[in-house]
């Protein structure tokens, strides 16, 4: 059927794969269909992510702000960082601070859209990056922990981007 369907596009028809795993029947679609194929966000072959562990909050696409509630009250951390890649997630993370009695200017609730502070605490993903090398380049190194707010149909995805095992954030009643 892929074939067929190929055969049928005209030649100068613009042609996207997306995938979230490059394996080797992919990899033979993109060299007999996509001539000269560029390929962005994967990890080169052979090429091992350090594993970063974090933790998820499941939420509902309007339900970060709750999400995000629900993990500065469970974690209640001496300072957090809030990342969001877009401008929409960005004004929503600043109501929900805003809400939650956060000013704009306090140095312990900061809301980024890029690396984080060395000095957080606790990092909270209120959107996901878009590709690992942009959740290790927002995370950073050291000894911080990650919370993700994610719906359950980014969880593979999250995964993949950690390179390990991700867990739900327990609850302090569960931990207790």
């Amino acid at each position: 059927a892929l074939e067929t369907l190929m055969a049928e596009m005209p030649k100068d028809a613009g042609r996207v794969l997306i995938t979230s795993a490059l394996s080797p029947a992919v990899e033979e679609v993109a060299e007999r269909y996509l001539r000269r194929a560029h390929r962005l966000g994967i990890t080169p072959a052979g090429e091992q992510l350090a594993p970063l562990p974090l933790s998820y909050v499941l939420a509902s696409p309007s339900g970060g702000r709750r999400a995000l509630r629900r993990v500065l009250d469970e974690v209640d951390p001496p300072s957090v960082a809030v990342f969001a890649r877009t401008e929409r997630g960005l004004a929503e993370a600043r109501a929900a601070l805003r809400e939650l009695g956060y000013p704009e200017d306090d140095p312990t609730a900061a809301l980024v859209s890029g690396p984080v502070d060395a000095s957080a605490a606790l990092v909270v993903l209120y959107e996901i990056p878009a590709s690992a090398e942009q959740l290790r380049s927002v995370v950073g190194s050291g000894s911080r922990r990650v919370v993700a707010i994610a719906r359950p149909r980014d969880l593979e995805r999250l995964r993949a981007m950690a390179a390990t095992a991700i867990t739900p954030l327990p609850t302090r009643d569960a931990t207790e």
